[in-house]
């Protein structure tokens, strides 16, 4: 899968921010928040191989995937990463 790299990002991101946090409708953001503050290398080495809007949409698809949240078809701006990403629900 070329977006593996992609997924396990994610996945690294999501377990740090259990750790800290409860999974909320805003997550794609707070996803977005962290790999800007504490994983900034790996995701530019994955804008490099993929290019920014392709890692961007993947990340917000595997935060839905991964916490089994679902999308509302609400969108919310937002800043740094990302413009604007999918508010999700339980």
């Amino acid at each position: 899968m070329k977006t593996q790299a992609i997924k396990d990002l994610v996945g690294k991101v999501l377990n740090h921010l259990k750790r800290n946090h409860s999974w909320d409708e805003d997550i794609i953001c707070q996803v977005s928040i962290t790999i800007d503050h504490k994983f900034r290398y790996e995701y530019d080495e994955l804008v490099n191989n993929h290019g920014q809007d392709t890692v961007n949409r993947w990340i917000g698809r595997y935060a839905r995937e991964i916490t089994g949240l679902r999308n509302t078809g609400k969108r919310r701006k937002a800043n740094g990463l990302i413009k604007t990403y999918t508010v999700l629900k339980p």
